[in-house]
């Protein structure tokens, strides 16, 4: 995690055409998500079939190594919501 950051810092995860949301450092993305009443298509929930990639427009995640990105998500911006953690304030488009 980023200095100062414990799991359970709040951040403000601001959703292109939703609003905003609260989400726990210490959560996958995907489940606050899912608690705000923000559906994404999920498979795996382990990071591995990349179906719940969102694109990270501001902001930063944490990923664990064993997130299973696409050089081209990564080129481009998408994330794992389900094994991506915030770290700071973001804004994300489904």
């Amino acid at each position: 995690m980023a200095d100062g950051v414990t799991a359970s810092s709040l951040f403000t995860v601001s959703v292109r055409g939703k609003g905003d949301i609260k989400a726990l450092a210490g959560e996958p993305l995907l489940t606050s998500l899912e608690r705000a009443g923000i559906i994404v298509p999920s498979l795996c929930r382990s990071g591995g079939c990349s179906k719940c990639r969102v694109k990270l427009v501001s902001g930063n995640v944490f990923q664990p190594r064993g997130a299973r990105v696409r050089a081209s998500d990564i080129r481009y911006g998408y994330i794992h919501s389900c094994a991506a953690y915030p770290i700071t304030d973001c804004e994300v488009m489904l």
